[in-house]
C-alpha cells in the first residue's frame, strides 16, 4: 500500500508569500494617507453637527449675544458636542451675528467653519 501525501511544497508557499508581499508593497503606499483625509473629512461632517446646534441655541436663547461653548449647548438641551477626530474639544467662537468653530489636526493645520456662508476652510 502506498500513502499518497497532501499539502504544498515550501517553494509553493514562498511564491504566494512573495506575491502577497509584492502586493502590499504596491497598495500600502496609496492607502497610508487616507486615515489622516478621513478624519479631517470626520471632523467637517461634526462641524456642521455643531453648526446646528449653534443655530438651534441661538434659536432658544434670542438673548444671547456671545457664542456657546460646549456646555452651553448641553444645557439648552441640544446635545452633547462631539470632540474633535483627534480627541480634542471643538473651539466656537463671535457673536450671534457671526462667529466661527475651529478645530486644529494633528500636524498643526487649522479648519474653521464660518456661519452665514457654511463654508469649511483648511486643509482637504
Amino acid at each position: 500500500m502506498s500513502k499518497k501525501r497532501s499539502g504544498f511544497t515550501l517553494i509553493e508557499i514562498m511564491i504566494v508569500v512573495v506575491i502577497i508581499g509584492l502586493l502590499a508593497a504596491m497598495v500600502g503606499p496609496r492607502l497610508a494617507g487616507k486615515s489622516e483625509m478621513a478624519k479631517i473629512e470626520t471632523a467637517k461632517s461634526s462641524m456642521a453637527t455643531i453648526a446646528s446646534m449653534v443655530e438651534m441655541y441661538y434659536l432658544k436663547t434670542p438673548t444671547a449675544t456671545t457664542a456657546p461653548d460646549a456646555s452651553a449647548l448641553g444645557s439648552a438641551g441640544l446635545g452633547k458636542v462631539p470632540k474633535d477626530s483627534w480627541g480634542k474639544d471643538f473651539a466656537i467662537s463671535g457673536t450671534q451675528a457671526a462667529w466661527t468653530i475651529t478645530c486644529t489636526t494633528a500636524d498643526g493645520k487649522t479648519l474653521t467653519y464660518t456661519s452665514g456662508t457654511g463654508d469649511i476652510t483648511g486643509p482637504s
